[in-house]
């Protein structure tokens, strides 16, 4: 079995695809020949991950981690991200796992109160949208409706992280249309200088 195994844990014991296990496998040796990151990984793990095709023929790697983990995981973001993609030749972008529950209508459910704010879907999509930007901040959002009826959302980020992210907007955007099946489009605000 793969040393990797134990930074991968599927929620309900489910079993890990050759992909995952593919990704965790790197995780762990980031961890043990990395020493800046061989502290921090130590105690995470992944609950997830994908290889998405985005609509320019590329692909992009989408880790899910746990959602208690995603302080930790966002500290050693950037060093984990540059070396993961320096291992799979594409853009790897981090997601937490997040729960959307179903408002409760039914006539045979037993009422359990309120459907908590964060568990809505759009509050998780908004906080996908979040996630896939993470050292750039979103500033406003505007949604822009076409005359067949479809929506297209333009987010403002940061200009502190545009050079960095610059070439990954159109990856985020894939990522997004994959997990949501919402169009958005990404910018920088205009620099104030």
């Amino acid at each position: 079995m793969y040393a990797g195994r134990k930074k991968i844990i599927k929620p309900r014991g489910a079993e890990p695809t050759a992909f995952e296990m593919e990704v965790a496998q790197e995780i762990y040796n980031i961890g043990i020949s990395n020493d800046a990151l061989k502290a921090d990984l130590r105690g995470l793990h992944i609950v997830g991950a994908r290889d998405i095709a985005l609509e320019d023929g590329s692909k992009a790697v989408l880790l899910f981690v746990p959602f208690p983990q995603l302080a930790e995981f966002r500290k050693i973001q950037k060093l984990l991200v540059d070396e993961l993609e320096k291992k799979f030749s594409k853009h790897v972008v981090i997601v937490a796992q997040r729960t959307m529950l179903k408002p409760t209508c039914g006539r045979n459910k037993k009422h359990n109160g309120p459907r908590p704010v964060s568990r809505t879907l759009k509050s998780v999509q908004e906080a996908v949208l979040d996630d896939l930007v993470f050292p750039a901040g979103i500033t406003g959002k505007r949604i822009r409706f076409k005359v067949g009826g479809s929506r297209l959302m333009t987010c403002k980020l940061t200009a502190t992280e545009a050079t960095t992210l610059e070439g990954k907007l159109d990856t985020f955007a894939g990522v997004y249309k994959a997990l949501t099946n919402k169009d958005v489009r990404f910018e920088f605000e205009a620099s104030s200088e």
